[in-house]
């Protein structure tokens, strides 16, 4: 529950069936017990997501159905980079992980991301593919370079009579500017910029920087306190566990209406997010 369409895409597109597993009302993580009543003889892998950030609660559970199943571990360390269990960065503990480097993650080079295992064969065989692939064209990569200007002049400007609310709008409706998700994703087809190396100018944006991310991630560390200190305990997710250290790309707050939350805050200028409003997203996914 909770995802991406992005992670059940690549499911689809190599003609398995992706088997949704629940996740937690208390931490947001999988659920131990419900990956075990999924698993049938026919399972190859499970997919655990560390979610907005916050290592998956139950991890060493998770773990032991996986290697008692003998699936392969595939972490989703989208939201995750820099976060640790039991001392040892996520994205170690099973057999592959994935990153990414996409506009509003850990970090950002507006699109991109990494692969990381321990497996020699299987790092061999997937450094073979990417030498296969093209780079993006000239023009998708300039496109990317401006996402960041725009923006940057859109969220200053966001609260000053709509004009970078309208700025975005615009630079979206004459394609100066990316779509993070396309329109044939969110009915399982695969997005244009799919199979394609990471080209050097948004590599460098990432190495840059990943030279911050211990400062960017002890920010949100400090976001996190302010918010356990001044929010009811109620509207909050458990405290983390001895094991666990998040580093919250997101803060979640548990409300009973959203939307008035959010339009309360939007009034006094300050911008909420509202991810996850259905188990995939973005709104509007169709598989």
């Amino acid at each position: 529950a909770f995802t991406c369409v992005a992670v059940p895409g690549p499911v689809l597109w190599r003609g398995a069936t992706p088997v949704y597993v629940d996740c937690e009302r208390e931490t947001l993580g999988m659920s131990a017990d419900d990956l075990k009543r999924k698993i049938t003889p026919r399972a190859k892998a499970v997919i655990i997501q560390h979610t907005i950030g916050m290592p998956a609660a139950h991890l060493d559970a998770l773990l032991a159905v996986a290697r008692e199943h003998r699936l392969t571990v595939i972490e989703d360390c989208a939201h995750a980079l820099g976060a640790t269990y039991r001392n040892r960065r996520v994205g170690t503990l099973g057999d592959i992980s994935f990153f990414s480097f996409g506009r509003d993650k850990v970090l950002s080079s507006v699109f991109g991301g990494a692969i990381a295992t321990d497996d020699d064969a299987l790092a061999s065989k997937l450094r073979t593919r990417v030498e296969t692939y093209p780079y993006p064209s000239w023009w998708w990569i300039v496109r990317q370079l401006k996402h960041p200007l725009i923006l940057s002049f859109a969220k200053a400007t966001y609260g000053f009579f709509g004009i970078g609310k309208a700025v975005l709008a615009l630079a979206r409706s004459l394609s100066l500017i990316s779509l993070a998700v396309q329109p044939t994703e969110r009915r399982g087809g695969k997005p244009t910029f799919l199979s394609h190396r990471i080209p050097n100018a948004l590599a460098a944006i990432a190495l840059h920087q990943l030279a911050k991310l211990e400062r960017y991630n002890e920010h949100r560390h400090q976001l996190a306190h302010a918010y356990r200190a001044q929010l009811p305990p109620h509207m909050q997710i458990p405290a983390e566990q001895p094991a666990s250290k998040p580093i919250y790309l997101r803060f979640p707050v548990f409300v009973d209406d959203p939307r008035a939350l959010i339009a309360f805050a939007r009034a006094r200028g300050i911008e909420l997010g509202d991810w996850y409003r259905s188990p995939i997203a973005p709104p509007g996914v169709d598989l």
